[in-house]
């Protein structure tokens, strides 16, 4: 599925890269890797701005890394977010990056069916509906935040909120730029079987 617009900001192009743009790009990837930072669109929209995307690196540095949510709670979050709004920039990535928790296909289909699905935990289906809030309602209703605080401190709410809102955000964002996947990473995920946004199948 391409992006909901064609590109309306497109990547910044190299003759434009300033000082604060190459400093943005060294933030993304360590720098023992073969990867660059401008091997990324996301990276390549946000340069159009070093100042704003430098503080904003930062912060979702910190929250993709965590301190006291498992990893695997803000993951879910972050996909079903990713899956409400149809951002597949994110969809890809996200389901690319959990290989490292040892998310797969099947997974992945369950995170589109949603907390309905059999396969959740209490928590986690408390995790996928306070997803579907965020892109649906103003706030988290009684029950599903009594569900939520019956698993988790007041460090882990605010941890989730943060994380769950600042995807929403992206997703509109991402949206609305025209964002396009790296057609690398979209057929590395359908090699691996993983359902894309379009019609749930790889």
């Amino acid at each position: 599925m391409a992006a909901k617009h064609p590109a309306r900001m497109p990547s910044l192009p190299e003759q434009d890269w300033t000082p604060g743009a190459r400093e943005i790009f060294a933030m993304v990837v360590p720098p023992d890797t073969p990867l660059k930072g401008w091997d990324f669109n996301s990276i390549l929209l946000l340069a159009h701005h070093p100042e704003l995307a430098k503080g904003w690196l930062t912060f979702n540095e910190d929250l993709s890394k965590g301190w006291a949510l498992p990893n695997r709670l803000l993951e879910i979050g972050i996909l079903r977010v990713a899956w409400n709004r149809q951002m597949e920039y994110e969809w890809v990535h996200h389901m690319l990056l959990g290989e490292r928790l040892g998310f797969d296909a099947a997974f992945y289909r369950a995170v589109q069916v949603g907390p309905d699905d059999p396969s959740w935990s209490d928590v986690e289906r408390h995790v996928l509906v306070t997803a579907e809030q965020a892109c649906h309602r103003q706030d988290i209703d009684d029950a599903t935040w009594a569900g939520l605080a019956k698993h988790l401190d007041s460090k882990q709410m605010l941890e989730l909120m943060f994380g769950i809102g600042s995807y929403v955000m992206l997703a509109w964002i991402f949206n609305s730029s025209g964002l396009e996947v790296e057609p690398p990473y979209r057929e590395q995920a359908r090699a691996l079987g993983y359902p894309m946004l379009s019609n749930g199948e790889a």
